[in-house]
């Protein structure tokens, strides 16, 4: 048995020198890096934000009237995953996703219906969640106190209510001077 078990250990040890040694040149061999890989590789190496290269709002943003916030955003590195508006409002923050069409992001916002000082500002997200972050735009909301006046309507009532209370002043007048003249 001793024979057997030193005759084991001796196979074994070849064997795994034989082994070592053939499979050497496949260790020193560089394995090429396979266009699957290569989007991988490429999220590792961007530690770069996308750049906001413009932002703004169309219309004018007035109580009770909806307004669109663009942007225009790119990422040279692995891509833009998330552009976001930023509201902070008097009594609450707003965070609302644009979307791509095509050419920029933007999206149509809902009308502010309270009065105050609102600040929006644009976050741009890449895929290896880098950010980069916008100036403020500041909106002030006032109430629209003065009721806006329709001439045809209002028009003819001044003229009519003017006419009539002028015969009333006349009449009064003469009515007066009879009265002085009879005593």
């Amino acid at each position: 048995m001793g024979q057997n078990r030193l005759a084991i250990v001796v196979t074994s040890i070849l064997l795994t020198v034989v082994i070592t040694v053939g499979l050497t040149p496949l260790n020193d061999t560089p394995v090429p890096l396979r266009q699957d890989y290569y989007d991988i590789y490429l999220m590792n190496q961007d530690t770069t934000g996308p750049t906001i290269h413009t932002w703004g709002i169309s219309n004018n943003v007035v109580e009770r009237v909806p307004f669109t916030v663009w942007a225009n955003v790119t990422d040279e590195g692995v891509g833009v995953r998330n552009v976001s508006v930023y509201i902070t409002a008097p009594n609450y923050t707003l965070v609302e996703e644009l979307i791509y069409n095509g050419s920029y992001y933007q999206k149509q916002l809902d009308p502010f219906l309270f009065e105050g000082e609102y600040r929006l500002q644009i976050r741009a997200y890449d895929m290896n969640n880098n950010t980069r972050t916008s100036g403020l735009i500041f909106v002030t909301i006032t109430s629209i106190e003065d009721v806006p006046v329709d001439e045809g309507i209002t028009m003819p009532v001044v003229v009519t209510t003017s006419i009539l209370l002028a015969i009333i002043v006349i009449m009064a007048a003469l009515l007066y001077e009879k009265r002085t003249q009879v005593n």
